[in-house]
């Protein structure tokens, strides 16, 4: 029994007063004629033991689904995809059109992603919309297109989907599986995709836009599986599968990167596993996975070429499968960039320590420690935190001999425009000099001073 049954009891009574009324067609029961609205848009019926909205009532016989798929969505909000039949998959041959031309709320679905198909012939886009600020929800069903170049779910560059949920869809397509490069606040829950051309989900994004327990499962060398253009919160979301493949996820492509990633699963990945890009922008990285591909090499697990409010990574754990890396560092920057760590490994170093390539200079982001390197850049690991250890690159003791002793921070400074505080066990005058980024002296006014001096460096501002 079909889950739309429930209705027909309730919809019957006013399908015979409208056949009474001689609409269109007479039928035995169940029966539902022609409906003024399809009358008026020229769309005939021809099984009309099916509700309005179900594709199969606009099915003419001839093979190919597209004018029935198509004549659905003319008429109904809601349209129904039902399981196919005889296994046999609901065959297109031209891009469904999915528009609501009062910009009303739009329902796709069908029976499940394992029995609701659409096959899709052809190297084209199976479902597009050619109007603003459209509602709208699918659900429910699978598309597939062996064809290199078309699109599964395509809505243009002009045009703006809001308040969208896609759920419980699978698209396997020549082209990207779903590609909304205008959207704003869209949900897409357990979205599986696979690409052999293109990037599998590619967004514009938001700080509204969700992806919770989606799948990006194959997509080319040179793709990624999830490409957003600024925003978006990825909540338990996985890929990619096999060898060879793309890369998993790039952000800020052309605006503003602010990406919350948790609990997701980042492997397989050709060259690098996260990319972010942007001027300005910021990342949460929270309880996931990294697990380089098990063969060849690989450049990084995390490439931040720039951003000036920070990154955090937390509870994340970094590996290799057996691909050797070829950056020094599981995460990479090729220009600044502010990261913390909290509780991260990387198994693959050898040392457990997550730490940072810059520019091609290894830097640890030690237990409970601060680093400075590049404009901006500044490190953090709080994974062992404490007040002992917080500022122990940048605070100590030493003992002079013969009125001096030679200071060497534990990183170094990002130039030697900072200052010093001395104070010693003894009544001299102390000062420093010879202040580089990686160091500097303590002098006495007593030339032959043995005495015990402690010393703290700090900044006015940040750099």
């Amino acid at each position: 029994m079909q889950r739309r049954e429930l209705a027909v009891a309730l919809f019957a009574a006013s399908t015979v007063a409208a056949s009474s009324k001689g609409e269109a067609q007479t039928c035995a029961a169940p029966c539902w004629p022609q409906t003024t609205l399809e009358s008026a848009a020229s769309v005939m019926p021809y099984q009309t033991q099916y509700l309005p909205g179900d594709i199969r009532r606009y099915y003419s016989g001839s093979g190919d689904y597209t004018i029935a798929i198509q004549n659905a969505l003319k008429i109904a909000q809601d349209v129904y995809i039902p399981a196919c039949l005889s296994s046999a998959p609901w065959v297109i041959s031209s891009t469904l059109d999915v528009t609501v031309s009062n910009g009303a709320h739009r329902r796709i679905y069908g029976d499940g992603m394992d029995v609701s198909i659409i096959k899709v012939n052809g190297s084209i886009d199976a479902f597009k919309c050619t109007a603003a600020n459209l509602h709208i929800s699918m659900e429910d069903f699978q598309v597939y297109n062996s064809n290199s170049g078309g699109n599964g779910v395509h809505f243009g560059t002009t045009v703006t989907v809001l308040d969208s949920l896609f759920k419980n869809i699978w698209c396997s397509v020549g082209g990207r599986s779903f590609y909304l490069p205008n959207e704003f606040s869209s949900t897409f829950i357990n979205c599986h995709g696979s690409s052999t051309g293109n990037n599998v989900f590619e967004l514009q994004g938001s700080v509204c836009t969700t992806l919770k327990g989606c799948y990006a499962h194959l997509a080319p060398s040179t793709f990624y599986g999830y490409y957003i253009y600024s925003a978006a919160y990825l909540d338990s979301c996985n890929g990619l599968d096999g060898i060879p493949a793309g890369n998993w996820g790039y952000f800020g492509s052309v605006s503003n990167y602010n990406i919350t990633m948790v609990n997701c699963n980042v492997e397989n990945f050709n060259t690098e596993g996260l990319y972010f890009n942007g001027v300005d922008g910021w990342a949460r990285i929270s309880s996931c996975t990294f697990f380089a591909k098990s063969s060849g090499s690989y450049e990084s697990e995390i490439h931040a070429v720039y951003n000036s409010f920070g990154m955090v990574i937390e509870n994340c754990l970094f590996q290799s499968l057996g691909a050797s890396r070829s950056r020094l560092a599981a995460i990479f920057t090729d220009d600044g960039a502010s990261v913390a760590s909290f509780n991260s490994q990387d198994h693959t170093s050898g040392s457990n320590v997550v730490s940072i390539d810059h520019n091609g200079a290894l830097e640890k982001i030690s237990s409970g420690t601060v680093q400075w390197m590049g404009s901006g850049f500044r490190p953090l690991n709080y994974n062992a935190l404490s007040i002992t250890n917080l500022f122990n690159y940048y605070c100590g003791n030493n003992l002079l001999s013969s009125g001096s002793a030679n200071v060497t921070f534990g990183s170094a400074q990002v130039d030697s425009n900072y200052r010093v505080l001395l104070t010693g066990n003894v009544a001299e005058t102390f000062y420093v000099t010879n202040k580089t980024t990686t160091g500097f002296q303590i002098k006495s006014n007593n030339a032959s001073s043995t005495a015990n001096v402690d010393w703290f460096v700090s900044r006015t501002s940040a750099v």
